[in-house]
């Protein structure tokens, strides 16, 4: 490996250092996802990350919820 004018030596050298000042993650995974109330609209399909995604289109003109994490999209209305 080359040295690196900045460090002053190689960044493998400096690996055990930047381990050592690390702290460890927190005992629970962070929360990720993502939520949204909307009226669904006549064509009923939600967008989501660029992806659109079909409801039952008894649910037009109400308002839904939208919750969607990594795996998985759900689209609720109540009553």
């Amino acid at each position: 490996m080359r040295h690196h004018r900045r460090l002053g030596c190689r960044p493998v050298d400096r690996i055990e250092a930047d381990r050592a000042a690390m702290v460890a993650l927190p005992p629970v995974p962070p929360i990720v996802g993502w939520r949204s109330s909307t009226r669904l609209a006549r064509d009923h399909y939600v967008r989501v990350a660029s992806n659109d995604y079909s409801v039952h289109p008894s649910a037009i003109g109400r308002l839904v919820e939208i919750v969607a994490d990594p795996e998985q999209v759900t689209v609720t209305c109540a009553g």
